[in-house]
């Protein structure tokens, strides 16, 4: 799984296009407009503890730098507020904790949580496939 280091150029562009595909078809569209025209602030994290590789960060930031401000974490406690009782993201809309991405295949089922604050967490599988050297959602389950 690729993930943590970031492997080969194959590797790094393969990670970049499934999680750009996830933060873009299936978190930025449900965050609110901002009235001010601010782009939102989303924190992003290894869901396994692992971190995500810094090529990977990179492009991923890189790629969204117009719809998003994507920030990586290695520690959910960096980005969550422990001393509220409701445990919210700070100074963020979320934090998307993103599984592992398959080596190999056309098609990937991504683990996601995406977490806003203690009563706002939501775990999804989602569905990508690779078409043209690009990679887009083609489906958003519960797991299970």
């Amino acid at each position: 799984m690729a993930c943590g280091g970031d492997g080969d150029d194959a590797e790094v562009e393969r990670s970049v296009g499934v999680y750009e595909a996830t933060l873009r078809e299936v978190v930025l569209v449900e965050l609110p407009a901002s009235p001010d025209d601010d782009l939102p602030v989303v924190y992003a994290m290894g869901a396994d503890g692992e971190p995500i590789g810094a090529q990977v960060q990179a492009e991923v930031a890189k790629r969204l730098k117009d719809e998003a401000e994507v920030r990586f974490t290695d520690r959910r406690d960096d980005v969550v507020d422990v001393d509220e009782t409701a445990e919210p993201v700070v100074d963020a809309e979320v934090l998307v904790m993103l599984g592992p991405v398959a080596e190999a295949g056309a098609e990937v089922d991504l683990d996601v949580v995406l977490y806003r604050s203690l009563d706002d967490e939501r775990a999804l599988v989602v569905g990508l496939a690779e078409q043209a050297a690009a990679w887009s959602v083609v489906s958003v389950t519960p797991p299970g």
